[in-house]
């Protein structure tokens, strides 16, 4: 769970958001902060289980992708948006634990990328940003839907600019990448 926390860290500075356009544009760096905690010492707000293999959580299903054909998931870890729990099998895969992570910051599934509803994605994507940063009700990401997944905190630092809320994510082109 550390190296997530470690490769979410490391994804700071990849994407700002902007608001306004040209020369008026203010730009804003996306940083994250995520720590880890062991468990019982009551500071934990989220957490993260190990389950067997078997479990009825990783059960496939089947799931209609964006372009609405069907495919068919055989999760690797499930997320309620607060608490997340992973295969016994990849509880030391950094991708699957990361993924579910992504789920208690706010972000559905998506086409491509480390959010991707099937394995295999490395990459933070824009649209994933929008969406945490619209979870955390700045800009107008589409809110996750999961049920638990909630705000803790929040806090402002001087006064935002006119149009603050509509302001757009762009990636920062001098970011060096780095994967999940």
């Amino acid at each position: 769970m550390q190296n997530s926390a470690s490769d979410w860290n490391a994804q700071s500075g990849k994407f700002n958001y902007v608001v306004g356009e040209g020369d008026n544009a203010i730009s804003y760096a996306v940083n994250f902060d995520i720590t880890v905690n062991q468990g019982g010492n009551g500071v934990a707000e989220n957490g993260m289980s190990v389950l067997p293999d078997n479990s009825r959580l990783f059960q496939e299903r089947t799931e209609t992708d964006a372009s609405g054909n069907e495919i068919k998931i055989q999760p690797q870890g499930a997320s309620d948006g607060k608490d997340f729990a992973v295969k016994q099998s990849q509880s030391s895969n950094e991708n699957v634990t990361s993924h579910e992570m992504g789920h208690n910051l706010g972000m559905n599934h998506t086409g491509s990328g480390l959010m991707k509803s099937t394995t295999g994605g490395t990459a933070l994507k824009g649209k994933n940003v929008t969406e945490t940063l619209g979870h955390s009700q700045v800009g107008q990401g589409k809110k996750n839907s999961t049920v638990n997944a909630q705000l803790k905190s929040r806090q402002e630092t001087g006064t935002a600019p006119a149009d603050f809320q509509k302001g757009k994510i762009q990636e920062n082109k001098n970011w060096q990448e780095h994967d999940f």
